[in-house]
C-alpha cells in the first residue's frame, strides 16, 4: 500500500512538475505576445502621425499650389499690362516718327 501511496505521489509530483512547465511556457508566451502587441501599437501610432504628417503636407501643397495660381493671375495681369504699355509706346513712337519726318521735310 506505501509503495501505491509513493508512486501515486510521484506521479503527481511529476505531473505537478509538468504543469509548472507548461505555465512558465505560456507566461513565456504571453509575454512575447505583449512585446509583439507593443511593438504593433508603435507601428500604429508611427503610421498615425505618418498619416497626420502626409495630411499637414497636403495641406500645405494645397495653400502653395493655391499662392501659385495667384502668382500666375498676377503675372498674366502684368503681362497684359506690359503689352499694353508696349503698344502705347509703339504707337507713340510712330506718331512721333512721323511728326518728326514731317518737321524734317519741311
Amino acid at each position: 500500500m506505501d509503495y501505491c501511496n509513493i508512486t501515486r505521489f510521484n506521479y503527481d509530483i511529476t505531473i505537478l512538475h509538468y504543469d509548472i512547465i507548461i505555465m512558465h511556457y505560456d507566461i513565456t508566451v504571453l509575454y512575447y505576445d505583449i512585446i509583439v502587441l507593443h511593438y504593433g501599437i508603435t507601428i500604429l501610432y508611427y503610421d498615425i502621425t505618418m498619416d497626420y504628417y502626409d495630411i499637414t503636407m497636403l495641406d500645405y501643397d494645397i495653400i502653395m499650389l493655391n499662392y501659385d495660381i495667384k502668382m500666375l493671375s498676377y503675372d498674366n495681369s502684368m503681362l497684359y499690362y506690359d503689352m499694353t504699355m508696349l503698344l502705347i509706346i509703339s504707337q507713340y513712337s510712330i506718331i512721333t516718327s512721323k511728326y518728326s519726318i514731317k518737321n524734317f521735310q519741311y
